[in-house]
């Protein structure tokens, strides 16, 4: 503002000096709004880019605490990603411990005998043979196909309500007494074995139970 009043000043004088006084108040108007519009378009520029610019060297400290702070997240992102897997694998085996534990600690007298446990898992193994071939086999279609699917789920959880507790309990069972031990089986093997999805999951179940119950 001061710019222009200036401006204005100076015009008039010019224009006292030049024996046009009217024309030098038009000349100082004209001047100071040219000067205020230039400092208005300097102030949004700056404004627009978010402050005065910064010197070269400054920027460039800028970017580089920008670069290392991107860094220390991501280093500090993978460690908490390896502190999680750790987590994960030591509470798998602490319940493992806490599953030997419950065996080495149960009473004798609570536990069935070999003839008993031997008879358990043929019948269990026939019972799942049979569920499997009441459902015409292992395979139901392509399972890409929805109406396949849908059809699996059925047959799965009318297995789950039928026979899933028994086998379950029976596995526990074995295990306790050492003639199934699933910490030795193939990751994937033992996750069919106890979480089966499918019709051939439960053959293989009647297999694993025909095959312990023969071995002991």
């Amino acid at each position: 503002m001061s710019a222009g009043v200036f401006s204005s000043i100076a015009g008039i004088v010019v224009g006292f000096l030049t024996g046009n006084p009217l024309s030098g108040l038009v000349i100082g108007v004209v001047a100071g709004m040219v000067l205020l519009v230039a400092f208005a378009w300097h102030a949004v520029r700056v404004a627009a880019a978010g402050g005065p610019e910064l010197p070269a060297g400054e920027l460039t400290k800028q970017r580089e605490l920008r670069e290392a702070s991107r860094g220390e997240i991501r280093r500090l992102e993978m460690r908490n990603e390896s502190l999680q897997e750790q987590i994960e694998l030591l509470t798998s085996e602490r319940d493992e411990l806490l599953e030997r534990l419950q065996v080495q600690s149960e009473p004798l007298e609570h536990q069935p005998g070999d003839e008993d446990l031997k008879h358990q898992c043929f019948q269990l193994s026939g019972d799942c043979y049979q569920f499997v071939r009441d459902h015409g086999g292992t395979e139901l279609g392509d399972y890409l196909d929805p109406e396949v699917r849908r059809r699996n789920d059925e047959v799965m959880l009318e297995y789950e309500e039928s026979l899933g507790g028994k086998v379950n309990g029976l596995l526990r069972r074995l295990q306790r007494r050492g003639w199934w031990q699933p910490e030795t089986l193939d990751p994937k093997r033992r996750k069919r074995i106890e979480d089966p999805g499918f019709l051939n999951d439960v053959q293989r179940i009647a297999k694993e139970l025909n095959t312990i119950g023969h071995e002991h």
